[in-house]
């Protein structure tokens, strides 16, 4: 009994240790189940009266703290919380028990020592009264409800759990059989305080450190069966010893021949790397993708207990994955690589084999939009599809080609893949038929010669782009190289680029007044034209730098710059007391895309405290051909601000007399290709005479620029125009010349002189 009771105090040392939650109410049990087991020792062996009455009493007490603790470890065992009204009954019930115990000396209820021979040796018995038969049946009750929560648990649980409430309810019920043998054999010495002890340290074991591995196996085998992948656990010696239905399905066996499960895996997969410990490699089986991954597993002492492998389907995770890198890679409508991915290839193949020679082509669908607006979006797209087509037949499969953007595509050839008159064949005879609908696709091709691969990719399809652009209008050549002009080209539009922000902040970038006169050849204001006094190349015309600036997105800025130069110069002029001059100042399309044009100019006239009235807008045309109805609403906004605005170019080719009744301007540049012939002009000047009178009835003022010639302004003179503008009368010139011919004195030259 010693050994038991050393035997219950070291476990309960180590339950202590432990971080389980059920560990608390084993150290509890485990320590309560020491009074009754040494008290019953001091039973057994004492030669005196007393010493057996004190073992009784330690006994009597230890099972009543004994029974508590086994309730509240079976309670938390099964899950399960006290109530607070049941909990203090049973506190109380044991507390009574255990005092009205404790007062048998005084009272003499409980029992009264009786001694008797056993085994040839005195044994100091106990005379039963009601005290202690209170005592047994709280014991028992105690006892009972703990047995019964057990076998409600064992039921009600899933089968799965059922070893693990079994188990405790077995021991219980063994227990309670050796005390009903004891109470029945009316054996004088008792022994069923060993049960006791047994049962403390089996419950230690069983709910601290026994692994219930038939549970454990249907927890895996359920767990498993809702998964996809398929798992193979072997142990130390590389011997299966378990695998999931998915796992012996994979390799044709059941679970009586998991021996042969390496043997079928190396089959599967040849290669496994089985003797090494952790790994992964990614296999495929027929049509279907594996990941594999093998993890071993250590004990705590960083031995081996075994591995396991686990073959993950990743069958369509694969195909979803190869489908959106194939979206991301290609063109949906024609399957064609998309621009960034034909670009990286592109790289790839340069940087790979840098020694070859190597053309990139820029491919271009003219009038697209025409085809869509005419035949209709659907078979705008069997067009580009068609082409698509076409490439893939006539390409050889070495090149690299894909759809930039719209109806633009790019190729990369090699040397011997590029042959420009077999292209020019190609694209001449290009024609695409559906349904009843035939069309001739007029295509034309740019093409750069790649002589510095380091170049970026973008780049030289800009220079291909570039050489497209010379041809792009000219329907007998469908192909256009790019030369050493178009190089020096791009690298004067960079210098220019570079250039421009000096130019503006020096004052370089400057305006030249050009003079608008009334019928009487006097002069009422002037056109402001940007010119460039550039300190090494002189005098720069608008055409050598406006074009790139518009390329390049600064035509903004060198705007914005004009504007605040002509209300610094209307601002001087109204000190000098000529604040009847106006300045006609233009407006680029492009402007509209980087700033609120009304509400910059408001704040530039507001900051030179001009009038917006002397500053007039002068649009072009092109403005109005896209969305023309955020453009009338900022031509009114100008007009309701106090600014006259202007069109300029109105007879060019693209005006509509349905635009001129609608648009909110007030004076109409008419452009002198009316009257470029004089000597044939008769249905001309009928045109423009009626013309120049329906723009006076509309309440609009007709002004021509571009007048060169006496007889050209008698003319239009005659017709009603009101203003003129043109080398007749002035030409552009800087404002310095501008002031001292036209505001000092104030005079006007005859316009022979100004001509």
């Amino acid at each position: 009994m010693l050994l038991m009771a050393a035997a219950l105090g070291v476990c309960a040392m180590f339950s202590r240790q432990s971080e389980k939650e059920i560990a608390p109410k084993v150290t509890n049990l485990l320590i309560s189940l020491l009074p009754p087991v040494i008290g019953n020792f001091l039973i057994t062996v004492a030669i005196t009266e007393e010493l057996s009455v004190f073992g009784r009493y330690m006994y009597m007490v230890g099972i009543d703290l004994t029974m508590y603790a086994l309730l509240d470890f079976v309670l938390l065992y099964c899950g399960l919380k006290w109530r607070r009204s049941l909990h203090t009954l049973v506190i109380g019930a044991i507390t009574v028990d255990i005092v009205q115990i404790l007062c048998n000396p005084f009272t003499g209820h409980v029992f009264a020592p009786d001694v008797m021979e056993a085994y040839g040796a005195p044994y100091y018995n106990v005379k039963s009264y009601i005290g202690r038969n209170l005592h047994l049946g709280l014991v028992y009750i105690l006892l009972g409800a703990s047995f019964v929560i057990l076998l409600v648990k064992m039921f009600r649980a899933p089968r799965i759990y059922s070893e693990k409430y079994s188990l405790i309810l077995l021991l219980l019920v063994g227990t309670g059989i050796w005390e009903m043998f004891y109470l029945l054999s009316r054996t004088p010495v008792k022994r069923t305080v060993i049960a006791y002890g047994m049962f403390g340290l089996l419950v230690y074991y069983f709910s601290l450190l026994y692994r219930p591995v038939r549970m454990l196996d249907h927890l895996l085998a359920n767990v498993t069966s809702g998964l996809t992948d398929a798992l193979f656990f072997f142990d130390d010696s590389q011997q299966c010893v378990w695998a999931d239905e998915h796992g012996l399905r994979m390799v044709g066996l059941d679970e009586h021949n998991l021996g042969r499960c390496v043997d079928r895996l190396n089959e599967l997969f040849p290669g496994l790397r089985s003797d090494q410990s952790d790994w992964k490699c990614q296999r495929t089986l027929g049509e279907r993708y594996f990941n594999l991954v093998k993890h071993t597993v250590l004990d705590s002492r960083g031995r081996l207990i075994g591995s396991f492998l686990v073959l993950q389907d990743e069958t369509e995770q694969q195909k979803a994955f190869e489908k959106e890198r194939y979206l991301a890679h290609h063109d949906m409508l024609t399957g064609l690589y998309r621009k960034q991915y034909l670009m990286e290839r592109i790289r790839e193949r340069l940087d790979t084999h840098p020694e070859g020679k190597y053309f990139i082509a820029y491919l271009d669908i003219n009038n697209f939009k025409m085809i869509n607006d005419v035949f209709g979006s659907e078979f705008g797209d069997y067009v580009l599809k068609s082409l698509a087509i076409s490439l893939r037949e006539h390409l050889p499969p070495e090149c690299l080609y894909g759809r930039l953007e719209g109806d633009v595509f790019g190729i990369c050839f090699t040397d011997q893949e590029f042959d420009p008159v077999l292209a020019e064949q190609n694209i001449t005879s290009f024609t695409v038929v559906r349904d009843n609908i035939s069309h001739h696709l007029e295509v034309h091709q740019g093409v750069y010669e790649v002589t510095d691969p380091s170049v970026d990719v973008s780049l030289m399809f800009d220079r291909a782009h570039m050489a497209l652009n010379t041809i792009k209008n000219d329907f007998k050549r469908h192909v256009a190289l790019y030369d050493e002009k178009m190089r020096e080209k791009v690298l004067t539009d960079q210098q220019i680029t570079l250039e421009v922000p000096e130019a503006i902040a020096k004052g370089q970038i400057q305006p030249y007044l050009q003079a608008i006169v009334d019928r009487d050849e006097r002069v009422i204001g002037a056109e402001a034209l940007v010119r460039w006094i550039h300190p090494e190349k002189g005098y720069l015309s608008p055409s050598s730098f406006i074009p790139t600036v518009e390329q390049y997105g600064m035509i903004a800025d060198v705007d914005r710059h004009m504007w605040r130069c002509s209300c610094e110069i209307l601002n001087r002029w109204k000190k000098m007391g000529r604040d009847d001059l106006f300045i006609s100042i233009n407006v680029s399309p492009k402007d509209f895309y980087f700033m609120d044009v009304v509400e910059e100019l408001k704040s530039i006239v507001r900051e030179y405290e001009v009038s917006p009235s002397h500053l007039r807008v002068e649009i072009t045309e092109t403005i109005m051909m896209s969305d023309e109805a955020n453009r009338f609403s900022m031509l009114r906004r100008l007009q309701e601000s106090g600014f006259l605005v202007e069109m300029d170019d109105f007879g060019s080719g693209y005006s509509s007399l349905n635009m001129l009744k609608d648009m909110p301007v007030d004076i109409i540049k008419i452009d002198m290709m009316f009257l470029h012939d004089m000597k044939a002009y008769s249905r001309t000047t009928t045109i423009l005479r009626n013309l120049i009178n329906m723009m006076t009835e509309l309440g609009l003022v007709p002004l021509t620029e571009g007048v060169e010639t006496l007889e050209q302004y008698q003319v239009l003179s005659d017709m009603g125009c009101k203003l003129f503008q043109g080398f007749l009368f002035a030409r552009p010139m800087p404002v310095e010349e501008f002031e001292e011919a036209f505001l000092r004195p104030r005079r006007n030259p005859p316009a022979a002189v100004a001509g």
